[in-house]
């Protein structure tokens, strides 16, 4: 056995290899490292300077997840466990819902310090914010509050165009920027992804969208999914953790808030341990899950413009190939949607959603007034039934949503009042344009309703008049 080599030949050899260009400057010998205890923002599950991945279906809360965090950093209010919270700032970037309408108020059911939080999805200047050229920008809202935690919901939202999310290589290279602004601000990142179609896949960690780079760079992970033990009910569990052993999965459930003024929201509601594993959630409801799953996307899309007829919600729903059963659990249960009647005809609205149900039903009796007016005779059409009208055709002309049931009521009055109006070629363009709330068929039933009705009033005058 031949004996170790002495400082002097290991030296020799470093001069005989300088040639090459191989600079052995600024490594480090571990003896040289310090070792630090890992800081906790929540201890056993968010690292500060560390990132963590949450991954779940639309509609399990996640977002009032988010907005339950800030409420404990902002203020240093303890977490449900009764671990300790550092109090910091909260930089949150909204890719999904509205700022003002729906996380606002969100923040503010949890008790979060509002001072404390910035919530953005664009720069100064307008434009969207994009990794990795935007890092700078973000690290300076980290900084201007202080921020313990980044949250992007969902991370999808902001990489740039020439980021291949599918791609191991793109994604580290988007994200790896940003791993060094929380290393130096004492601050987590957080990034939401969506389940993938894969339901076989009896691992919870790769459900995720994209590439698993997006799991393998951060050191915890969660799941989030509907709690199989509690109807209504969500579990929060963990799928990774490479900083200590796993914490036990929490349930929460969402529950309504009222503000007051008017102004309605949800929060979390946390409800103890689970004893289920981020594995069995996710394995839990099969098959079943993905035709929930696509049922509530449908759901949504139809109703997140605003309120829709009950009955035309339904027919969507049968046309679609969604059963009753499911379109009910969906409805009820997931998407948790609110009712609402008007002059005898039933409307379902998503929560959060009471003010455009409002608007509705007032806007509706502008109209209805408008058209009692034109019948009779009385005076000319109201000037504010004239701006909704004229604003609604006008401004949505071209437009590529769902009709929604403004839109219908506005379209059956402005047809029926002034058939040889663009009204009638509006609706047909729009219904070819989404084939969906406001179908050819439908309209043409609409209008010989009304022509009946017309007969009708023609008929009853006449005998009136012979009378």
């Amino acid at each position: 056995m031949s004996a170790a080599p002495s400082r002097a030949e290991l030296d020799g050899r470093l001069a005989r290899t300088a040639h090459l260009g191989i600079a052995t400057k600024g490594f480090r010998r571990a003896s040289s490292y310090r070792k630090k205890q890992i800081e906790w923002c929540w201890p056993g599950r968010l690292a500060l300077g560390m990132a963590t991945i949450i991954d779940s279906d639309p509609s399990r809360g996640t977002s009032q997840l988010f907005a339950g965090w800030a409420g404990h950093i902002t203020t240093g209010r303890a977490w449900p466990d009764g671990a300790p919270c550092p109090k910091g700032g909260f930089v949150y970037i909204a890719g999904e819902d509205a700022i003002e309408e729906v996380c606002i108020p969100r923040f503010e059911a949890q008790g979060a310090d509002l001072d404390r939080i910035i919530i953005t999805s664009t720069k100064q200047d307008g434009t969207p914010i994009r990794l990795p050229e935007d890092v700078p920008y973000l690290e300076q809202l980290v900084l201007e509050v202080d921020a313990r935690a980044l949250v992007f919901d969902p991370i999808m939202t902001v990489l740039t165009g020439l980021t291949n999310p599918n791609s191991d290589k793109d994604v580290r290279q988007a994200l790896t920027p940003l791993n060094e602004v929380l290393i130096r601000n004492r601050c987590f990142g957080a990034f939401r992804r969506h389940f993938n179609k894969n339901d076989k896949t009896s691992q919870a960690l790769y459900r995720g969208m994209a590439s698993v780079a997006f799991g393998a760079l951060a050191r915890t992970g969660f799941a989030v999914a509907k709690d199989p033990d509690s109807p209504g009910g969500f579990v929060f569990a963990p799928t990774k953790n490479n900083l200590a052993r796993f914490p036990p999965a929490l349930k929460y459930r969402i529950v309504d808030v009222d503000l007051g003024d008017g102004f309605h929201t949800s929060r979390i509601e946390w409800q103890g341990e689970s004893q289920r594993t981020a594995d069995e959630l996710v394995t839990a409801f099969g098959g079943e899950q993905s035709k929930t799953v696509e049922a509530e996307q449908l759901l949504r899309h139809w109703l997140e413009k605003g309120p829709v007829l009950s009955d035309r919600l339904l027919d969507l729903a049968k046309e679609a190939g969604i059963s009753f059963a499911t379109y009910r659990r969906v409805k009820e249960d997931v998407l948790r949607c609110k009712a609402g009647q008007h002059k005898g005809r039933w409307y379902a609205f998503l929560p959060g959603h009471e003010q455009a149900w409002e608007q509705l039903r007032t806007q509706a009796e502008v109209v209805a007034e408008w058209n009692g007016d034109l019948s009779s005779g009385a005076h000319p059409p109201r000037s504010d039934a004239q701006m909704l009208i004229g604003g609604l055709l006008s401004d949505l002309s071209g437009a590529h949503s769902p009709i929604t049931p403004f839109e219908h009521l506005i379209l059956e009055t402005s047809i029926s009042q002034e058939p040889d109006a663009h009204a009638h070629d509006y609706a047909r363009a729009r219904a070819r344009e989404d084939g969906a709330l406001f179908d050819e068929t439908y309209l043409d039933a609409v209008g010989s309703e009304m022509d009946d009705e017309a007969r009708e009033q023609s008929e009853r005058a006449e005998l009136e008049e012979l009378a």
